[in-house]
Formats: structure tokens, C-alpha cells, sequence
């Protein structure tokens, strides 16, 4: 029974710790559903000016695509709440939805490699040639490059992406939740 009793608590552990994850990601969407909303239009008024520098633009960094907000402060809660795995889903999702890949390269970064390998190989050989130097990852925004689009994507479009996986993501914390009340009425 005390075997039991320590692989059910290790295993509430784990989806605990799981489930936090998966609540932080959730969070995220929510705030950045919260943030998007289209403007509502009735049979009377056919078009509603939404405030256009509220909505985000979608931008193309060195790490992928990204929302960038026009208010510092909105922006920089983003940041805060931003989590790798969301991240990682805004990336491909805004590159599936708004025209770019997300698993394009960095080119200089790749030419600079092919040049040494290149000048390595086709010189007299003295040796093995070294290996080259690793891509380094966490580049510090004041170093990285930026395009934003000058328009703001679609209301409609952006809203419907990000609602996609907003579901994804309620879907799987209620599941996980779903599983862990059930361990704990079976324990």
C-alpha cells in the first residue's frame, strides 16, 4: 500500500507540474485573445473603425514571426507571459497563416559557414579542417533584426488563428485536469 501510495503521489506530481505548463500556455492565448478582438458591426453601421494601433503586427524576426504591439506596456506583459511552447505555436501559426515559413534559416548565418567550409576545402590541406563554430541561439534583441508588415493583419484572420489554438490548449488542460480527478477518486 505505501508503494502504491508514492507512485500515485509521484505520478500527481508530474501532472501537476504538467499541468501548470499547460495552464501557462493557456494564459497566454488568452491574453493575446483578449487583445485582438474585432470591432463588432450591427445592420445600422456597416463599418466601425477599430483602432488600428491597438491591433498587433505580425513581424519577422531572426527567431521566426512574432506579434509586436504598439503599446510598450502591452508588449512587455507579452513578453513576461510568453512561454516556450507558445511561442513555438504563435511562430508557426502566424507563418502558416500571414506568408512565412518558420523554420526559414538565417541566411548570413549559413553563408558565413559555407564561406569558411568552402575556403577550407579548396585551399592546400594542412590538416583536418576544424569544426565550425555553433550558431549561437539566445541573440539579445538589441542585436537581432526585425520586419514588421506596415499594415495590420486581418482582425478576422488573426482572431481565428489564435482562437485555434486557444482551443487546443483549453482542450488539453481540461483533459489533463479530467485525468487527475479521476486518479484521485480511484486513490
Amino acid at each position: 500500500l505505501r508503494n502504491e501510495g508514492a507512485e500515485y503521489e509521484r505520478v500527481r506530481m508530474e501532472n501537476d507540474a504538467e499541468l501548470t505548463l499547460k495552464k501557462n500556455d493557456l494564459y497566454v492565448f488568452d491574453f493575446i485573445m483578449n487583445l485582438v478582438k474585432c470591432p463588432t458591426t450591427s445592420l445600422l453601421q456597416l463599418s466601425v473603425a477599430g483602432n488600428a494601433s491597438a491591433m498587433p503586427k505580425v513581424c519577422e524576426t531572426n527567431s521566426g514571426m512574432e506579434l509586436q504591439f504598439a503599446d510598450a506596456k502591452t508588449q512587455a506583459k507579452l513578453e513576461r507571459v510568453m512561454t516556450p511552447g507558445a511561442r513555438l505555436i504563435i511562430n508557426e501559426a502566424l507563418g502558416l497563416a500571414f506568408g512565412s515559413s518558420s523554420k526559414k534559416p538565417i541566411a548570413l548565418v549559413q553563408q558565413q559557414q559555407l564561406a569558411a567550409t568552402t575556403a577550407s576545402t579548396t585551399t592546400m590541406s594542412l590538416g583536418p579542417t576544424p569544426p565550425l563554430a555553433p550558431v549561437v541561439e539566445g541573440v539579445p534583441k538589441s542585436v537581432s533584426w526585425r520586419m514588421c508588415r506596415d499594415e495590420p493583419p486581418d482582425c478576422g484572420k488573426l482572431s481565428d488563428v489564435m482562437s485555434l489554438h486557444w482551443g487546443k490548449f483549453k482542450d488539453l488542460v481540461d483533459e489533463l485536469q479530467a485525468e487527475m480527478d479521476r486518479n484521485k477518486d480511484a486513490w
